[in-house]
C-alpha cells in the first residue's frame, strides 16, 4: 500500500519523535495513472528514497536536519508563546547591552592608541639620547599626528566610565580639551619638521617641548593610574 488520503498521526521524517499529521495511505490502484510530480517541481534527488515508497507525504519529505536544529524547531512549534517571549527578551538584552559594548570598544581603541604613542615617544627619546639620525623617526611622528588628528572625537559622551583614566573635565571643559589637543598637534608637526631637517639640536628641543605639551593635557584631563 502506498500513497495517502485521510490524515493520520505519525512521526516526522526530518526529526525523530516529531508528531506530524499526514494523509492516509492510498492503494496502488488509486495511484495508477496519476503523475504526482509532473509540472509540480523537481523530482527527488538521485540516491534518496521516493517519498511515496517510504509512506511519506511529499509535503513533509526532506533531508534529515541536524539534531540540535531539529530539537529547536520542535520546541518552537510546541511552545510558540514561550518562543515569542524568549525572542522579545533577547532583543531587549541586546538593546541594553549594545551601548555598553560600543563604549567598551571606544575606550579600548583610545587606550591602545595612547599606549602606542608612549612606545613611539620612547623610541624617539632613544634617538635623541644616542644622537642618531632623526629622519628615522619621521614615520613614528606621522603616526602620532594621525592618531591625535580628531582625538577629541575618541571621547564621545558616556565613555567616561569603565576601564579609563579620562576625567569628567574632558566633557565639562570640552573647549579646553580641544585646545590642548590642537597644541599637541602643533608641537608634533614642529617635531616632524625638525626630524626631516636632520637637525639634532632642534630635534632635541622639539622633543622636550612635545613631552611638556603632552603633560599639560594629562594634568587636567587624565586621572591617576589605577
Amino acid at each position: 500500500m502506498i500513497g495517502r488520503s485521510e490524515r493520520i498521526r505519525t512521526s516526522g521524517p526530518c526529526v525523530p519523535n516529531t508528531v506530524l499529521y499526514q494523509a492516509e495511505l492510498h492503494s496502488d490502484a488509486e495511484l495508477a495513472g496519476k503523475a504526482r510530480y509532473s509540472g509540480q517541481g523537481s523530482r527527488p534527488q538521485a540516491g534518496w528514497p521516493h517519498p511515496e515508497r517510504q509512506g511519506l507525504s511529499a509535503q513533509f519529505y526532506c533531508k534529515p536536519l541536524p539534531e540540535a536544529l531539529g530539537k529547536t524547531l520542535i520546541w518552537i512549534l510546541e511552545n510558540p508563546m514561550k518562543a515569542w517571549k524568549f525572542a522579545a527578551a533577547f532583543v531587549t538584552v541586546l538593546a541594553v547591552a549594545a551601548p555598553a559594548w560600543a563604549q567598551g570598544d571606544v575606550i579600548t581603541a583610545r587606550r591602545d592608541g595612547l599606549k602606542g604613542v608612549a612606545r613611539q615617544m620612547e623610541g624617539i627619546k632613544a634617538v635623541v639620547d644616542q644622537r642618531s639620525d632623526t629622519r628615522a623617526t619621521a614615520a613614528a611622528i606621522a603616526e602620532m599626528i594621525s592618531f591625535f588628528d580628531g582625538f577629541p572625537a575618541r571621547f564621545p559622551a558616556g565613555s567616561g566610565t569603565g576601564d579609563t583614566r579620562a576625567l569628567p573635565a574632558i566633557w565639562s571643559d570640552r573647549a579646553g580639551f580641544e585646545t590642548a589637543n590642537a597644541n599637541m598637534l602643533t608641537q608634533l608637526r614642529a617635531l616632524q619638521a625638525a626630524a626631516n631637517a636632520g637637525d639634532q639640536a632642534a630635534f632635541g628641543a622639539a622633543f622636550q617641548q612635545t613631552g611638556a605639551t603632552c603633560g599639560a593635557c594629562h594634568r587636567p584631563y587624565r586621572g591617576p593610574a589605577r
